[in-house]
């Protein structure tokens, strides 16, 4: 059997410009860390887009990395990722 190791993730994150917000935890309870959009956008009824974070990010071997909807701008604007 394989003894799991302890090594720590490390997530590689790189900024394309200065005022790019790096990921973080809002909250201590937060198993997830939050995005910030690089760009400011005004979304039409239905229209979809892509919008920039400002940033790239390396997902460690042996782990997944999902952008999931925040639970406030669903309730508030009806807005979903789809990524």
């Amino acid at each position: 059997m394989k003894k799991k190791s302890d090594k720590k993730n490390i997530l590689y994150v790189k900024k394309f410009f200065k005022e790019a917000s790096l990921p973080e935890y809002m909250l201590k309870t937060d198993v997830g860390l939050d995005l910030k959009a690089n760009e400011s956008i005004v979304l039409k009824p239905l229209e979809q887009r892509t919008v920039r974070t400002g940033i790239a990010i390396k997902i460690p071997d042996g782990c997944v990395g999902l952008i999931r909807d925040r639970a406030g701008i669903v309730s508030k604007m009806n807005v979903h990722t789809a990524a």
